[in-house]
């Protein structure tokens, strides 16, 4: 495609759109599925030191491919967009994984023993800032790591966001902005234009 996304014909478009939610749908099912089945028994020391050294790695992996991605996409914005849609759920779900690895290594890290479950909606509500309170951190362990997931979530909601749109930004580009991602910067922002101002 030569021309802008916005200047495309609205089926292909609409392909792009249905594309990049179908590939977020798909990475959500199977994080999930994987979290789920993954069993994270009670870890030795060593065990522990290397899940959160391993989540950080896959973390960071994944993060430095979607932005090649992004880099190398005929529609930037949008593939950020979808990495966006693949990094927090694969964030939420590594935390969780922690989450439930500590709680099984002593039952007394958290106000209450976590299961799969309890896990995942202790990391969702640390991320989405909004810490209910029904289940919180009591051992130091425990509050140093929802401690380090609190900063890393506002890595992931100000440097992250930012990155990826830069990278798509980076392209050199014009007029390549989904309507998705005009909700999160405005073409303005972002130079998306070969026009002159």
């Amino acid at each position: 495609m030569d021309g802008s996304w916005a200047d495309a014909d609205p089926g292909e478009r609409r392909r792009d759109l249905v594309r990049v939610t179908a590939a977020v749908a798909v990475a959500w099912v199977l994080l999930l599925t994987v979290y789920y089945l993954l069993p994270l028994t009670k870890p030795t020391g060593l065990e522990a030191v290397f899940r959160v050294v391993a989540a950080f790695v896959i973390f960071a992996g994944t993060l430095v491919w979607q932005v090649r991605r992004i880099r190398r996409s005929r529609l930037p914005r949008l593939r950020a967009v979808e990495a966006l849609g693949v990094l927090v759920p694969l964030l939420l779900v590594l935390f969780a994984g922690l989450y439930l690895s500590m709680s099984h290594a002593s039952g007394t890290s958290f106000s209450e023993p976590l299961n799969d479950t309890g896990a995942l909606y202790l990391s969702v509500t640390v991320f989405s800032t909004v810490g209910v309170g029904d289940i919180t951190p009591v051992s130091d362990a425990a509050r140093i790591l929802v401690g380090v997931q609190m900063l890393i979530d506002l890595l992931v909601l100000g440097a992250v966001i930012r990155l990826l749109f830069n990278a798509a930004r980076a392209t050199g580009v014009g007029g390549r902005l989904g309507p998705v991602a005009t909700l999160v910067i405005p073409p303005e922002a972002g130079d998306d234009t070969d026009e002159p101002r």
